[in-house]
């Protein structure tokens, strides 16, 4: 089995640590004081094609997961915290959309989540009040 990184995977590694020394990097600061990551970024991923997916006649086809990868690694390193709003999006939202998607919601939903114009979140709630967790004397 060949594990060799090809010169077009070094390509693309360079060209997006490029791509977050400018989108990434400089904004970090001020981001995290407002408490935001603004829906430009996102937009910048999806459309330099970074989220590993793509839409082609509205239909959703998943990249290379070395990519994916690769992507996930270069953000942590600058900002943990982005690089898991990223993965929310593209693993438990396109992704899922892609494994267990009706072909309409792939069809309405895929090509917009894929270009960052439309973001998937997760959302999780409890069905009591008070703190899930308790500590004991």
């Amino acid at each position: 089995m060949d594990f060799s990184i090809s010169e077009e995977d070094v390509r693309q590694r360079a060209d997006f640590k490029a791509f977050l020394q400018k989108n990434l990097a400089p904004h970090l600061s001020a981001w995290f004081r407002k408490g935001v990551i603004p829906r430009r970024f996102f937009e910048a991923m999806g459309g330099n094609g970074w989220f590993g997916f793509e839409a082609e006649k509205n239909v959703l086809r998943r990249r290379s997961h070395q990519q994916a990868v690769m992507v996930m690694e270069e953000i942590a390193r600058i900002s943990p915290g982005v690089a898991l709003a990223v993965m929310v999006h593209t693993d438990l939202g396109l992704g899922a959309l892609d494994f267990f998607g009706a072909d309409k919601l792939k069809e309405v939903y895929g090509p917009p989540a894929a270009r960052g114009e439309l973001l998937f979140c997760l959302g999780n709630s409890e069905n009591r009040p008070g703190p899930m967790w308790r500590v004991s004397p």
